[in-house]
């Protein structure tokens, strides 16, 4: 019974509302001084976009690009934590560990050049000296 009451009232405060807005459009997220004809974009966004500037990093705005940046983040914590730590050989997280610190050393990548990708047997890879520093 009061979960009806309760209902009731959230609609009727609901309907007292809608009958006081006169339009759903805030004039303040337009641009007037551009033509609708010429640039309608401009025309009924344009003072939203001048209100909420992108900046330079950001092709876009919203809560999904938030949401995109916070993983990337959280993934690139967690890769690095894997890279630092001594994880039982064989793990995922062993696996990640040594892939990233096998992208991470540009000077053992440099000094094997293409012979990786050649199609040739690889007669330096894994160099002895930096296996051991891999599969930790």
């Amino acid at each position: 019974m009061k979960i009806r009451l309760l209902l009731m009232a959230l609609t009727i405060t609901g309907i007292a509302q809608a009958q006081s807005l006169t339009s759903g459009i805030d004039k303040a997220n337009m641009n007037p001084a551009v033509k609708p004809g010429d640039d309608f974009y401009q025309y009924a966004a344009g003072g939203w976009l001048k209100a909420h500037p992108l900046d330079a990093v950001h092709p876009m705005n919203g809560s999904f690009t938030d949401l995109e940046e916070q993983n990337n983040d959280r993934i690139r914590e967690l890769v690095k934590e894997y890279a630092a730590k001594r994880l039982p050989q064989g793990t995922v997280g062993q696996k990640i560990g040594a892939l990233y610190r096998m992208y991470m050393d540009s000077v053992s990548r440099n000094r094997m050049g293409f012979d990786p990708i050649s199609g040739r047997p690889w007669p330096r890879w894994p160099p002895s000296a930096t296996a051991s520093r891999y599969s930790t």
